[in-house]
């Protein structure tokens, strides 16, 4: 099982997030492209996700916490075409309805994963 300060480090990375895409926002620009951002198997998280036992990996927590987190990275990658189109109504929408339900369930599933005994 992952250690607990280590998920409270992903919920944080996740969580910058929010910042990087609101100043995408803002510049039309990003410093990783759409594809990676929008891909689960990128970031530290999504690697490290990879490599747990697949006992870990199979539990309900776990189960939750993967899904959850694959959509936080497609509804990112979402935001961050419309922020580069300049289709920036769109982008500040999304960033404040779909990204923060699922950055907020996201979180929700790594507290579970984490208290899970």
């Amino acid at each position: 099982m992952v250690n607990p300060n280590d998920i409270m480090t992903i919920i944080g990375a996740h969580g910058a997030w929010k910042m990087k895409l609101r100043n995408a926002i803002i510049s039309g620009q990003l410093d990783k492209p759409v594809e990676i951002i929008a891909s689960d198997s990128h970031c530290a998280f999504g690697r490290w996700l990879a490599t747990i036992s697949e006992e870990d990996r199979n539990t309900p927590e776990a189960k939750a916490v993967q899904l959850h987190h694959t959509a936080f990275h497609r509804i990112a990658g979402k935001i961050a075409e419309h922020a580069l189109s300049n289709e920036k109504v769109e982008a500040v929408r999304m960033l404040d309805t779909e990204f923060k339900l699922t950055s907020d369930s996201f979180k929700e599933c790594m507290i579970a994963w984490k208290n899970q005994k």
